[in-house]
């Protein structure tokens, strides 16, 4: 009996402890959460009014970063396509996967192409310019017409 009243006491405390947890956020989501509720841009004061716009967009080619790597056409009717900036938007270890990128772009409308590095790694290239500057107004075009999609492409410098 006297154990029968002790499990029911230990069970009870056990639940009261349990009833009063409540679940904690982590400081990770509390941080996300507080991030979220911050305004993105610049303030702009208008008639006593704060509105913000957003922040500009940089298109100065001489201040975008560019990669440099010794790359060769897949297929070697390609080599001709690859001028000295390409606007890479896919890179892939796997050439089934670079393949179907280059696939999906084509289908897109673009003259893609589809270039291995001297590491093996496959580059989907969507166009390719002598000059930096096309190559970056190029780039700029396909992170907005695909955003949030391709906001990753970048300028590989092709080195000879």
């Amino acid at each position: 009996m006297k154990k029968n009243i002790l499990i029911s006491i230990f069970v009870a405390g056990c639940v009261l402890l349990m009833g009063s947890c409540k679940s904690k956020t982590s400081a990770y989501q509390q941080a996300y959460e507080k991030a979220q509720d911050k305004t993105v841009g610049y303030p702009v004061v208008n008639d006593d009014v704060v509105v913000y716009s957003p922040p500009p967009v940089v298109n100065d080619d001489a201040t975008v970063s560019t990669q440099s790597e010794r790359i060769s056409a897949v297929e070697s009717g390609d080599m001709s396509e690859l001028k000295r900036y390409s606007v890479i938007i896919y890179s892939f270890k796997n050439k089934t996967n670079a393949n179907a990128a280059k696939d999906e772009m084509v289908k897109h409308g673009y003259r893609a192409i589809l270039a291995q590095n001297e590491n093996g790694m496959y580059r989907v290239v969507v166009a390719s310019f002598d000059d930096k500057a096309s190559a970056v107004a190029k780039r700029n075009e396909i992170k907005t017409k695909y955003a949030p999609r391709f906001n990753d492409a970048w300028i590989l410098e092709r080195m000879y």
